[in-house]
């Protein structure tokens, strides 16, 4: 961005802050548009608008904010997953999206939508970019919309088992990447699945024989049944797929990037240090998690003021920054922007997982990486001392999250930090009480046991289902509701109790991540600054508001 504009950028932004302060949300969504279009590269302008639209996404249809929303979606300005609400109640409030989305509990008095409702919300929603933007990326997570794309799915099937041949391409499209995303989170029926079956034979048949094979109805065969499995998987990975179906674009790069990755997966397998069987290891390896597209990367980066004040005395360069239990890679890319110029080595235990943070990080980029298939454990085996150690989400899946600790505090320099996000007990309670459900009502962990359970929560509602579960991408894909629900291992403890086990391995708190929410519930509670607060003092916040962490205390620890 030249010189000359940031006085004027930041000028924008500024103005955009005091408006949604004064609850203006319009005159801050017009400054940030400004500054976006004053500097379209701006990191700065981007992460602005991208948080504004999570939180203050406006309710009515314009050009503008279609425009940004996309931008947003595709250039990853913020996760995907946390703009994705935003844009589904965007969405929604089109008279002919709000008629097809009947809420799928029992408790509901309304009729299912007829097929004149579900073929005019398909009408509008293809001929909405925005949609097509967040279904690409982002796991709908919402029950209601994942049954309206189930109808879309199987009204489109049957227009077409019919001979009819107008199925839209951008729609269909769509639907297939989501269905691609979820891991087929809403099955098909017996027969829908039969007449996907039938339309893929006939393509089959026709390419067989030379005859042009309509795009949108290899995207349809897509959308009732998982490409990996079907032949039609090898056309689509062959040089020529881009140039036969250009329409087909983002399935064909789907199709050719999880080849590459099953590339890295064998590569990785070979060099792997070998360890003790773990169920932890063996449940990433079947379904590896969590499933994502885009993260943002170049994003400004934020640092609790003691951890930030830490961080800036380091050397200007040289800094080794382990990412433990890296997973499939999300986490990569916060620890890149958190620390330009580190070198990042990143662990986890679980090939499958690790070969797709591997791809993703070859696809943004990322050369300073450098990956090991190892446990967490065996990290004292690298023979390296990390300035920065990020380990988010692994520690309570470990037989002994004090074990773990000890692990990465043996390879901590002395003025290293470590941040560390692990389970609260309070806010992760009602997922506790539904895993407590599935073992007295004997539920099987299958694919067909998993999803039966998961349909019955939906169909149940209220408070079999609350939103903490409920409004989790998790819950709307296959990998991510065992996840959440069939998880072989899971500890989850108060903040006071994590932060004790920290400091029995020598390490001292440095500062909660709360985000702003949390803080603004804190300040309703305890009267002082949230970032001065101690355990014991957030334990009476989440008495108050149990959900407070959504889940994830987010901790900043150094050595004592």
């Amino acid at each position: 961005m030249p010189s000359h504009l940031a006085p004027s950028v930041d000028h924008l932004l500024a103005q955009a802050r005091a408006a949604a302060a004064s609850g203006q949300y319009r005159q801050a969504f017009d400054a940030l548009y400004a500054a976006i279009a004053l500097a379209p590269e701006s990191a700065r302008a981007r992460a602005a608008l991208g948080q504004f639209l999570v939180a203050h996404c406006p309710a009515r249809r314009h050009a503008d904010v279609d425009r940004v929303l996309c931008l947003a979606l595709g250039q990853a300005w913020v996760r995907p997953s946390e703009l994705a609400p935003a844009v589904l109640a965007y969405l929604a409030a089109e008279p002919a999206v709000a008629q097809a989305l009947i809420p799928s509990t029992h408790a509901t008095s309304r009729e299912p939508p007829s097929a004149r409702q579900v073929l005019t919300a398909a009408g509008h929603l293809d001929s909405q970019p925005v949609f097509c933007a967040v279904a690409r990326v982002a796991i709908l997570a919402d029950a209601d919309w994942q049954t309206l794309l189930a109808r879309l799915r199987d009204l489109l099937l049957t227009r077409r088992h019919e001979g009819k041949r107008d199925t839209p391409l951008r729609l269909t499209l769509a639907l297939a990447l989501q269905n691609d995303l979820t891991e087929g989170i809403e099955p098909p029926s017996r027969d829908m699945l039969a007449r996907a079956q039938s339309l893929e034979a006939a393509l089959l048949a026709r390419l067989q024989t030379g005859t042009p094979v309509n795009a949108a109805d290899i995207a349809l065969v897509a959308t009732a049944m998982p490409l990996a499995d079907s032949p039609l998987v090898v056309l689509l990975r062959s040089s020529q797929a881009q140039r036969e179906w250009p329409g087909l674009g983002p399935l064909i790069e789907r199709v050719q990037a999880a080849s590459r990755e099953l590339a890295v997966r064998e590569r990785l397998r070979v060099a792997a240090t070998r360890s003790a069987r773990d169920p932890v290891r063996d449940h990433y390896e079947a379904h590896p998690y969590p499933r994502w597209v885009r993260e943002p990367l170049g994003m400004p980066a934020h640092l609790p003021a003691p951890v930030a004040r830490r961080v800036a005395a380091w050397p200007p360069t040289g800094a080794q920054v382990l990412v433990a239990g890296c997973g499939t890679g999300q986490q990569i890319f916060v620890a890149h922007d958190r620390y330009p110029l580190a070198r990042i080595t990143a662990i986890d235990f679980s090939v499958n997982a690790l070969a797709h943070g591997v791809h993703k990080c070859a696809e943004a980029g990322l050369d300073d990486v450098d990956f090991h298939a190892m446990d967490l454990h065996q990290v004292a085996q690298l023979g390296q001392t990390f300035r920065a150690i990020e380990c988010v989400g692994l520690l309570p899946h470990l037989p002994d999250p004090e074990a773990g600790v000890a692990a990465l505090a043996s390879v901590m320099a002395s003025d290293a930090v470590m941040h560390v996000a692990v389970y609260s007990a309070r806010a992760r309670a009602p997922f506790e009480a539904l895993r407590r459900r599935i073992q007295a009502e004997g539920r099987t962990d299958d694919a067909d046991g998993r999803l039966a359970f998961r349909r019955t929560l939906i169909q149940e509602g209220g408070a079999s289902l609350c939103d903490v579960v409920a409004r989790s991408p998790d819950f709307h894909a296959a990998s991510g509701l065992r996840d959440l629900l069939f998880h072989v291992r899971e500890c989850a403890l108060p903040m006071t109790e994590w932060v004790a086990l920290a400091q029995r391995q020598g390490l001292k708190l440095l500062a909660v991540d709360a985000p702003a929410a949390t803080a603004a519930m804190a300040r309703c509670v305890v009267d002082q600054d949230p970032a001065t607060l101690t355990p014991d003092q957030w334990d009476e916040v989440e008495q108050a508001y149990p959900a407070a962490f959504a889940g994830l205390y987010r901790l900043w620890l150094a050595k004592a």
